[in-house]
């Protein structure tokens, strides 16, 4: 059974934080969102790695009840508190998180600190 679960561990705790990461965070701040998770991610594999043996001696198989009891709380945080967004442009996706989805009218105005230079309006052949 535990090897049912490391299967299920590892597809989805691997590969998935970055790539929601990068899906959510705005391009100016990527780079240090990324580098903040993986810092949380590598504090947490040491205190895994240093913890649970010691754990696992002590109270032996029911430790997984702990673990069962943190990923209670990661489904109820993740559940509640992630924005969902499948199904979404990129664009829906901007809006979502705050971001204004910016239109050739929005550059053509003067106010804005934006600025177009060039524009070409294509016909249909």
């Amino acid at each position: 059974m535990i090897f049912f679960y490391y299967l299920a561990y590892n597809l989805g705790l691997n590969g998935l934080p970055y790539l929601y990461m990068t899906e959510i965070l705005p391009f100016t701040i990527r780079a240090k969102g990324v580098n903040i998770n993986v810092m949380f991610q590598q504090i947490w594999q040491i205190y895994n790695g240093f913890v649970n043996s010691i754990a696992m001696d002590a109270i032996e198989w029911k430790y997984y009840i702990v673990y069962c009891c943190i990923l209670g709380v990661e489904l109820f945080v993740c559940y509640f508190t992630f924005v969902e967004t499948s199904g979404l442009t990129l664009e829906e996706v901007a809006e979502v998180f705050g971001e204004k989805h910016l239109t050739i009218e929005d550059l053509k105005n003067e106010d804005n600190k934006f600025s177009l230079q060039h524009t070409e309006n294509v016909a249909d052949v």
